[in-house]
Order: C-alpha cells, then sequence, then structure tokens
C-alpha cells in the first residue's frame, strides 16, 4: 500500500490535472484546482513514504503489524475521508456520478483493508 501511495503522490505533484481529469474533473476545473490536487497529493506521498520507511527500518524480528500501525490508522482516516468527500461529491454532481462511485468504493475498499491491521491484538505500539 505503501509504493501505491507514493506513486499517486507522484503523479498528482507532478501532473495534477491529470490527477483530475481521473478523478471526474473537466479539464477547465482540473487545471485550476491544480494546487488542491497537490495537496491531496503530498499527503499520499507523505503516508506512503512513511510507511515504507517505517518496513525498512524494522529490526528482524521485530513484529511489521506494530511498527507499521500507527501509518495505517493515518492512512485508513485519510481514505475514510476520501470515501465521504468522493461519495458526496458524486452525490452532488461535482463530479461524474460513475466515476465518483467508483473512486469512492476504491477509497473505501482500503479502509476495509486496512481492518485487519487495526483490529490486530497486541500489535500496538507497546507491543
Amino acid at each position: 500500500m505503501g509504493a501505491l501511495r507514493c506513486t499517486i503522490g507522484l503523479v498528482g505533484i507532478a501532473q495534477p490535472a491529470l490527477l483530475g481529469r481521473f478523478s471526474g474533473l473537466d479539464r477547465v476545473t482540473a487545471e485550476r484546482t491544480d494546487w488542491l490536487t497537490r495537496m491531496a497529493a503530498v499527503r499520499d506521498l507523505a503516508l506512503g513514504t512513511g510507511q515504507l520507511v517505517t518496513a525498512a527500518r524494522r529490526p528482524a524480528g521485530a513484529s511489521k503489524l506494530a511498527d507499521a500501525r500507527l501509518w495505517v490508522i493515518a492512512g485508513a482516516l485519510a481514505d475514510a475521508g476520501d470515501t465521504a468527500t468522493l461519495g458526496t461529491a458524486a452525490a452532488t454532481g461535482r463530479i461524474a456520478p460513475a466515476r465518483g462511485a467508483l473512486l469512492s468504493l476504491a477509497a473505501a475498499a482500503a479502509v476495509v483493508g486496512a481492518l485487519p491491521v487495526l483490529a490486530a491484538r497486541g500489535a500496538g505500539p507497546e507491543a
């Protein structure tokens, strides 16, 4: 998940209008809001980098779950916000309904994918 977040972040920083168009914005809106797309892209790059660096620095024998837990929580919170925001944008016609629903479902799937880590016992920072 960390590598995917980094990829999305880098694309959003380098080509924010492209990411905006992918999200269902028209060309003019995507170009006018490129600064907002970059803000979200930096967030994803930071979350992904945190996950990757944490995994790389994990001492031998240490629980991978314990090290990653806080990054997974942060990512799940960001994805939950994305789910609500994209769903609302689709429901109110701000972005194409089908694309907005699909993107909202993808963000929700990321939250669901984080649940096993969030629910794991003995995987907190104190473990």
